[in-house]
């Protein structure tokens, strides 16, 4: 039998990039797993991709009521949420605080901070009420380094995403549910379109690859119940040099 075989699965910006990468390797692991984004058309071929054992629901992780109706879905459609794995997130190409319009922090906040806090906040109880359950952030070095090549608001949204990550498994033990943030550096994903500078083709391909990240994830969903992994960070040898 397969690692994860009657998992349920809920990834956030599942379509494409990392999210597409830890779906491919939850089916593989055996789960059933749910895919939600913005973008119909591309959950869509996403899913196609996948196979039977994909499913998609529409949605903007910033928007509270639309969260609690397809958190809800998937709890009545499958009867059970054991794996969250955060993945949505945004930024920008206006980095430095003087260049940055107020409505760009407050885009970057919804998304990658207040975003993963409503997923967070309506699969907890599902998570409590069945006595298990694993919630996993793809949050970024500069969640826990504060980064201006990545932006102070990316950084600080960041930067809440693993603050608030941790905390899970610290209030939400006593009820089986662990919770882990994976922080990697730069990843070979179509984020990259949001770096201001260039980046060449022989560079993205020696930094970290959406499979390197999936592979992370796959890591932390097999360990046993009683190991709890806070942090896993994931550096690209390149960025090192």
């Amino acid at each position: 039998m397969n690692s994860l075989s009657n998992r349920i699965v809920l990834i956030t910006g599942g379509s494409t990039g990392v999210g597409f990468s830890v779906a491919q390797k939850m089916i593989e692991s055996g789960a059933t797993v749910v895919i939600s984004a913005r973008n119909e058309e591309k959950l869509k071929a996403a899913c196609t991709k996948l196979g039977d054992k994909a499913h998609y629901f529409m949605c903007d992780v910033a928007g509270r009521p639309q969260v609690k109706n397809i958190v809800d879905a998937i709890a009545n459609k499958f009867g059970r949420i054991d794996i969250l794995v955060n993945n949505a997130g945004t930024n920008t190409l206006h980095r430095p605080i003087a260049q940055m319009p107020p409505e760009e922090w407050d885009r970057i906040f919804a998304v990658n901070a207040t975003g993963t806090y409503n997923v967070v906040y309506y699969v907890l109880p599902h998570m409590s009420a069945q006595k298990s359950g694993l919630v996993i952030s793809i949050s970024s070095i500069a969640g826990s380094v504060p980064s201006a090549r990545g932006g102070f608001a990316y950084s600080a949204s960041k930067h809440a995403m693993t603050v608030l990550t941790k905390i899970i498994a610290e209030e939400e033990i006593q009820n089986g549910i662990r919770s882990t943030v994976i922080s990697p550096g730069r990843i070979n994903t179509p984020f990259l379109d949001m770096v201001p500078e260039e980046l060449t083709t022989e560079y993205k391909q020696n930094i970290l690859q959406p499979e390197d990240i999936a592979d992370a994830v796959l890591y932390v969903a097999n360990m046993p119940q009683h190991v709890h992994v806070p942090e896993f960070f994931m550096l690209p040898v390149i960025d090192l040099k």
